[in-house]
């Protein structure tokens, strides 16, 4: 078996089976009839997600808070747990203002379609990315 064979078999498996361990890096959320959601999926969620693209909606708190509501929908034969954790940055859209920890660990159950809403800590919050991570 090729050098690079291996390595890509290897980064499979570390991705399947360590997911917390792995270095693998985000890559966008499919997404129902839209390319513009902030949502990032590990990459061994593409398979089974999709943000529904009716289903988000930005707002604001009374206090002046982004928040940022969104649905995943489980597409294949299988629960999934997942964890979100957001990123909120400034008006630039440069420089992160609040990055909580991921938030706690949900399940979305085969064929259904589960709400998640981030909200950001600081006033300055003005758009967002969301990291979708697998949990075992």
């Amino acid at each position: 078996m090729s050098r690079g064979l291996n390595v890509l078999l290897f980064c499979v498996c570390a991705a399947l089976l360590l997911p917390g361990c792995s270095s693998a890096k985000p890559v966008a959320a499919p997404i129902g009839d839209s390319p513009n959601a902030p949502v990032l999926f590990h990459p061994v969620l593409t398979q089974c997600l999709v943000v529904p693209n009716a289903q988000q909606s930005y707002g604001r708190t009374a206090d002046g808070l982004l928040t940022y509501t969104f649905h995943l929908q489980n597409n294949c034969e299988k629960g999934i747990w997942v964890r979100v954790r957001p990123s909120f940055y400034d008006e630039s859209g440069t420089r992160v203002v609040d990055e909580p920890l991921a938030g706690p660990r949900r399940q979305i159950s085969s064929g259904s379609i589960e709400t998640f809403e981030v909200v950001s800590a600081d006033t300055r919050g003005h758009t967002v990315r969301v990291q979708v991570l697998p949990e075992n």
